[in-house]
């Protein structure tokens, strides 16, 4: 093993390490990793910053805007309010949920598309009283499903495909997936539309349960210097007997104490924690030496008046939020908005809220200005955002010409008759001359944090070619194999893939793996591209956590589900998926 070879891997180690921590952004963990093999001598300044003009990532971009359009026309909202004419039985609402998600998914990236549909379908269950938790991971799936069938369907695709051609091997084209995409993604559906009512628990979300509790909210309320209250009990204080509220917590320094019991003592100084009816919040003012923040008071006040309104959002897997409090993003501020309770993996935060941490899938209850759910509905902060009034508004004249113009786009990318990017660019030309999209909406729509990570991602694949790892690895790993038949070759390479996706997520995963997966095809005479197709259907394929895929992030907070959900229905998947694969690619591939 060379020095360099050996640095690759240390380098390679450690960002998995801090990738499956989050002890660091992505975007940040790319960069350093990229700044070494630079500094190192692994790869050249051109090699460093080759990914911010690959074909691939430029393409992505494109998407991007286009997808943003397809939101904005009202094309899905149209979609949407015909999958969800009426209440059906669960195989049937399931069918009509599902085939419409999977077949968008193949052609606008898969993540908005879940998204809006999640947002959606998030409040039309809860108006009809459906239990969401037997809809929303078939949701997401169906959005995978989708996206493994065409060269547009997901960023990974479009990842993998930039990577052959920095490799020197030619990029897919757009349907070129699709022969061993469409028979796993109709595989996927039978599988989901038969068995997920059995494995998918029946549970109650954390926003019904607080809907069923009298709309029990959070609130903090301080204790002041003298208060009345000081120094006694919560028994005492005469604080568990109070009308429509009640103590959650009581926040000292940087101690929660939670839960309470009678005999807690209650300081100056103090944050009390409460849940509890809005209108009998004023109650807890009659206390002398008690008082609400005066930008909370505001708030309820503008609620009772029909000046504000209660809103619903769940953290985005890139969201700028991600690892800050309230007080150091200054959510009120920016935001024109106060959180009331923040609920994780279906349970309520119970700290002082503006030290909570925002994390990924965080779902936040908010009193909002009306215009917030308009002002950020198609930004990067919030997955999707629910409003109690949420209506769907179609624009069906824009939803006809988007829809046009982007079936234009794929049947020429289709045919070959111009690059994909070419296309894309024209496309999303037109959108923009006609207003369909304005400039702030395309910097809203351009993540550009995901955008810069991919390509960054393409420096580090170079290294590990460059340094012989991808060789030296391949080697290794061919030798405890090559005696095997092909198609256990094939099984143990996606099992690979799989297992680092589901671990650092599934465009990271790809970029690891393809510079190794080719050296191991080169190796077992085995078509480049052949490889290629089942790292990306690997990669995208991840049905066993929340934070494999962004989809599975979506629903993860909304439909109030735990890891052990998604393992229990995604297992039998990703088995059947591992085998369909290896055995077409085999023996078709």
């Amino acid at each position: 093993m060379t020095v360099e070879i050996a640095l690759t891997l240390t380098v390679i180690i450690a960002m998995m390490y801090v990738l499956i921590t989050e002890k660091m952004e992505p975007v940040i963990v790319f960069f350093i990793a990229v700044n070494i093999f630079l500094v190192t001598g692994i790869i050249s300044v051109n090699e460093a910053v080759a990914g911010f003009s690959n074909k691939a990532v430029l393409t992505i971009a494109v998407i991007f805007v286009i997808t943003a359009a397809a939101r904005n026309s009202g094309a899905l909202d149209y979609l949407v309010s015909f999958m969800l004419k009426r209440k059906q039985s669960h195989k049937s609402q399931i069918f009509r949920l599902f085939l419409p998600t999977t077949v968008l998914s193949g052609f606008i990236n898969n993540t908005p598309v879940v998204a809006t549909i999640a947002s959606i379908f998030t409040e039309w269950g809860r108006k009809h009283n459906i239990t969401l938790s037997k809809y929303l991971i078939p949701l997401s799936y169906a959005g995978i499903f989708g996206g493994i069938c065409t060269l547009i369907g997901t960023s990974t695709n479009l990842v993998v495909s930039g990577l052959l051609e920095q490799f020197g091997y030619e990029s897919f084209s757009m349907f070129q997936i699709t022969p061993y995409g469409l028979p796993l993604a109709i595989i996927g559906m039978i599988y989901i539309y038969f068995f997920s009512g059995y494995l998918l628990p029946e549970r109650e979300s954390s926003y019904d349960r607080m809907e069923a509790e009298h709309q029990e909210y959070i609130l903090e309320m301080y204790v002041k210097e003298g208060s009345e209250i000081a120094g006694k009990t919560i028994e005492e204080a005469e604080l568990r007997n109070l009308q429509g509220v009640y103590l959650l917590g009581i926040i000292r320094e940087d101690e929660a104490i939670t839960p309470v019991n009678t005999s807690n003592m209650i300081l100056e100084k103090d944050t009390l924690i409460f849940g509890g009816e809005i209108d009998r919040i004023d109650d807890l003012l009659e206390i002398e030496g008690l008082e609400i923040r005066p930008e909370s008071h505001k708030y309820f006040d503008a609620v009772k008046r029909g000046e504000a309104s209660f809103h619903e959002a769940v953290i985005s897997l890139n969201s700028p939020l991600i690892d800050k409090t309230p007080k150091e993003v200054g959510f009120r501020q920016k935001y024109n908005a106060v959180i009331l309770a923040v609920s994780r993996q279906g349970e309520r935060v119970v700290k002082k809220i503006g030290d909570i941490k925002f994390k990924p899938g965080d779902i936040l209850l908010l009193i909002a200005d009306p215009e917030f759910h308009k002002q950020w509905e198609r930004g990067r902060d919030f997955f999707q955002i629910a409003k109690k009034d949420n209506k769907i508004r179609l624009k069906r004249g824009n939803s006809i010409f988007v829809g046009l113009l982007f079936l234009t786009m794929v049947v020429l990318a289709a045919l070959n008759i111009k690059p994909l990017l070419f296309l894309g660019s024209v496309t999303m030309s037109i959108i923009v001359l006609t207003g369909i999209v304005t400039l702030n909406e395309i910097k809203e729509a351009v993540d550009l944090k995901i955008l810069i990570m991919i390509a960054l991602a393409f420096g580090v694949g170079k290294a590990i070619e460059n340094s012989g790892t991808a060789d030296f690895l391949a080697e290794k790993i061919y030798g405890v194999v090559d005696t095997l038949p092909l198609f256990w070759i094939m099984v143990l390479m996606y099992l690979f893939v799989m297992v680092m996706t589901e671990i650092v997520t599934n465009n990271s995963a790809a970029v690891i793996t393809i510079p190794i997966a080719l050296k191991i095809a080169k190796l077992a005479s085995v078509e480049p591209h052949s490889m290629a197709i089942l790292v990306a259907i690997a990669a995208s394929a991840a049905f066993l956590t929340p934070i494999g895929y962004q989809t599975n992030l979506i629903v993860y907070g909304l439909g109030d589900y735990r890891f052990s959900d998604f393992f229990k229905v995604g297992l039998p998947l990703s088995i059947t998926f591992m085998f369909v694969t290896a055995g077409m690619l085999t023996y078709f591939g």
